[in-house]
């Protein structure tokens, strides 16, 4: 059986015994950002390809000579940061009219650049030598520690603070032996619905989304300075309000699902199709696809169970009790060929389990029936 594997990170603001010791790694913090974006530009205005070996005949010695304080260790981790984030923009065929540059200070640190002492202290090279600094270990960075193995953390500042990002690797071994696959179907007005006919909707949130988003055109609309200001705080919030929706609703979805493989519909490309109303774009713009699959994808592992993705096609016209395409999908409710009214989430979900070709977990008994349709369960956790 193949062992799948999690990502989880943990942060914590570190602390220094010497002031002259934290100027050191701001200043190295600082010149990383300059050697980033000077990268940058050697690559853009070169066109080479994107391969490590000749990036790094680029660039590695020309930024030794610009920046000689710098350690060539640290110029190496900046060649491999920029080359990932062409490639990226490569793959998602983004048009590159200018080169890249990063604002926020941080440093991804490997081997070469930190050591553990056996006090507990943390040594990360600088521009000037190598510093002690110490981190907060709260309970859950604790106990997260003593049960798994950690990756090479992160240095990046926040307000003015350094902290440091630790990711521990989990993984699920023998725990999926037997396999339940649950669906889970997400939409615009029901946030997500599962094959086990519970409906995750919060009201609130959609009000205060499309609340925010109103703001925010009447402020791109005044092209002030002010207002720009303004914009910017309002999309942080924004981030902020889905992330908090989000996590509560992936928490509740892998505490009440009965299945342990969550089964969701790969709609990578679904924003790209742009063929319905207006309306119909703006809402769905809304709706967090990929960062509820991101969520669910590095919380299973921690509960014992696995995310895996299936196509979407048709599993809204697909009757599940039989498999065909001979009903009719109206707004919430799928009309089946004898008649009989079902709740279309809920038979899209099921669809998607079934699509999953392993046992299901689902409640055949909650698709019918008007009033599942105007009455769904609410998740209270995100209805905030």
């Amino acid at each position: 059986m193949n062992t799948d594997h999690s990502v989880l990170t943990y942060n914590s603001e570190l602390s220094f015994s010497d002031i002259a010791d934290r100027d050191k790694l701001f200043q190295t913090l600082e010149l990383s950002t300059t050697v980033w974006n000077r990268c940058s530009e050697l690559i853009f205005n070169n066109k080479p390809l994107l391969r490590l070996k000749v990036v790094h005949h680029l660039c590695y010695y020309t930024l030794r000579v610009e920046f000689p304080n710098i350690p060539s260790q640290l110029i190496i981790q900046t060649e491999k940061s920029v080359t990932c984030a062409y490639r990226a923009a490569k793959s998602n065929k983004h048009v590159i009219t200018k080169p890249f540059k990063r604002y926020n200070h941080s440093i991804q640190l490997d081997k070469r650049l930190y050591g553990f002492k056996k006090d507990g202290t943390l040594r990360i090279t600088t521009i000037d030598n190598r510093v002690s600094v110490t981190f907060n270990i709260y309970p859950k960075l604790e106990s997260m520690f003593s049960k798994y193995p950690m990756c090479d953390p992160l240095i990046f500042v926040k307000n003015g603070l350094i902290y440091i990002s630790f990711p521990f690797r989990i993984s699920v071994g023998n725990v999926l032996l037997t396999k339940l696959a649950i669906g889970v179907d997400l939409g615009i007005k029901n946030v997500a619905t599962t094959s086990d006919g519970i409906v995750y909707s919060d009201k609130n949130y959609l009000a205060n989304k499309r609340r925010i988003r109103y703001l925010k055109r009447c402020l791109r609309s005044k092209r002030t300075k002010s207002a720009t200001k303004h914009l910017k705080k309002i999309r942080f919030k924004e981030r902020s309000v889905t992330k908090n929706m989000v996590h509560c609703l992936t928490n509740k979805i892998l505490s009440e699902s009965m299945g342990n493989v969550i089964v969701l519909e790969n709609l990578s490309k679904i924003k790209k199709n742009t063929k319905r109303n207006k309306e119909f774009n703006n809402k769905q713009s809304q709706v967090p696809y990929y960062m509820i699959r991101q969520f669910l994808t590095y919380k299973a592992p921690l509960v014992n169970k696995q995310v895996v993705t299936v196509s979407p096609a048709y599993t809204s016209l697909t009757d599940c009790r039989t498999g065909l395409r001979d009903g009719v999908r109206r707004r919430g409710r799928y009309v089946g060929n004898d008649g009989k009214v079902l709740h279309s989430d809920i038979n899209a979900a099921i669809n998607i389990a079934i699509k999953s070709k392993l046992p299901i977990s689902c409640n055949y008994g909650s698709i019918y029936g008007q009033g599942i349709v105007n009455s769904p369960i609410v998740c209270k956790s995100i209805n905030k």
